[in-house]
């Protein structure tokens, strides 16, 4: 079991912090969040369809239509966002526990142990060195749950393994929709790909779009020229090197994630995935929260490591469990996927 448990703040996994690290997935920064609780949480859709009518009561101009009044049909669907457990964990140097600072340290140093004091070891994750690695834990520990969203809703697999995941499933994934635009020749064929997967999301009633993009697709977008040398339609725009950027209105974020074939071939495509399009703001929907605080081992081999016991290496272990859910609202063929021939 855990020697001590450090507690974690509400806001432990931040959006706001997100956007202040790099390498991290794209959904999260396209998409935005709400709370998940551990039985998860639901987010109601309803379709209202039709247009108003004309009512012409005793009036000789009126149609027979407009004699009575009749209404138009609307549906109600629940939507639920299932939590899944993840988990992050890694090994440390002993020195982690070191009760007087790590200047000098030694196998022979006295380290918090269990049974010491609770507030002696407080005190200790507030010494430079702790606080330091607690920081840049917390940090890695954002960035994973990030990619593990776009592994997991993207590909419908398991982040660490890159398997099909039917756990990973439960909520729904991306390469899963049938709403393919494939990027074909011509001069310019992924700005062709990328305004038709646009006009797609718009033929879904929807007014706004966001798109994760792999850096492939963006640096091959950019290249795209006329017969003369200038650049094609949303070729300017993209820059040389970047995350954020905007296409004709459209904001996109890059991720390599896109590029991992084996996340992809897992996830039922025979193509390259270049890109996914939708209305990400509006159409998908996730959450995050910490089940526990961050776990400390000093014993034992908790991570099935091939390094054995950690006391036998000298090593403390960190880790941290999260449940996550998503949703997407109205289901993922409201989302285009753009698939490019494998060489």
């Amino acid at each position: 079991m855990a020697i001590a448990v450090i507690e974690t703040q509400p806001n432990f996994i931040d959006r706001k912090f997100i956007g202040e690290l790099s390498d991290t997935g794209a959904l999260a920064t396209l998409a935005n969040p709400t709370d998940i609780g551990l039985e998860g949480t639901s987010a109601q859709t309803v379709d209202f369809s039709g247009e108003m009518g004309i009512f012409g009561e005793g009036n000789t101009l009126a149609t027979a239509e407009e004699k009575t009044k009749a209404s138009n049909d609307a549906s109600n669907g629940v939507v639920t966002l299932h939590p899944i457990t993840y988990y992050i964990s890694y090994r440390f140097p002993k020195k982690f526990l070191a009760v007087n600072g790590v200047d000098g340290y030694t196998p022979t140093a006295e380290v918090f142990r269990a049974g010491m004091p609770a507030t002696l070891f407080g005190t200790i994750m507030k010494q430079p060195y702790q606080e330091s690695i607690l920081n840049q834990y917390r940090a890695k520990v954002n960035t994973a749950v990030t990619r593990a969203l776009d592994y997991s809703a993207g590909f419908g697999v398991n982040p660490k393994t890159k398997a099909a995941s039917p756990l990973a499933r439960t909520n729904g994934y991306l390469s899963a929709s049938t709403t393919i635009q494939a990027i074909g020749d011509g001069t310019a064929p992924r700005n062709a790909a990328f305004k038709a997967a646009v006009r797609a999301t718009a033929l879904n009633g929807d007014t706004s779009a966001e798109a994760a993009v792999s850096p492939v697709f963006s640096a091959n977008m950019g290249d795209e020229v006329t017969t003369i040398g200038t650049p094609v339609g949303y070729s300017a725009s993209v820059p040389l090197i970047g995350k954020l950027f905007n296409l004709g209105g459209v904001p996109v974020t890059s991720t390599s994630i896109l590029m991992d074939e084996a996340a992809t071939t897992a996830g039922g495509v025979t193509d390259n995935v270049e890109a996914f399009v939708g209305n990400f703001r509006e159409r998908f929907v996730w959450g995050a929260t910490t089940l526990s605080g961050i776990e400390v081992f000093d014993t034992g081999n908790p991570d099935n490591s091939a390094e054995g016991d950690l006391g036998a290496v000298n090593k403390v272990m960190l880790r941290t469990e999260v449940a996550m859910g998503w949703a997407f609202l109205g289901g993922v063929d409201k989302f285009v996927a753009i698939t490019s021939p494998k060489a």
